[in-house]
């Protein structure tokens, strides 16, 4: 899982753990109720930014005379993606349709927050 040093807790919850616990999927009625859910997981989990915008992507090659690649941002986009996943987990096929083709767990949680936080 995500790992942070700042943890404050043990360990990470396993993913087939985390998924268990999506109890409520979002819909047009329970937008607080789904934020709030996913909020308080994502932050136990340490991937709350990868959300609300404060986790940014590493450049790729951070050293532009090398091609080495940097390793912070593939752990970067294995984190996200595993953000994506959630978020997926706690959508109902129609709330789905706001998603499509979008590819960071912050556009996916902007795009949610504006089809259903009003």
């Amino acid at each position: 899982m995500v790992s942070t040093s700042s943890s404050t807790h043990d360990s990470d919850l396993p993913m087939n753990t985390m998924l268990h616990l999506i109890t409520i999927k979002i819909s047009s009625t329970n937008y607080l109720l789904w934020m709030n859910q996913m909020t308080h997981l994502l932050t136990y989990q340490g991937m709350i930014g990868y959300v609300d915008g404060s986790s940014s992507l590493p450049s790729e090659f951070p050293d532009a005379a090398k091609s080495t690649s940097n390793h912070a941002y593939h752990e970067w986009i294995i984190a996200d993606q595993c953000t994506i996943l959630l978020l997926n987990v706690s959508l109902t096929e129609e709330s789905f349709s706001n998603i499509v083709g979008l590819s960071t767990a912050r556009t996916i949680w902007v795009a949610l927050e504006w089809a259903y936080g009003n």
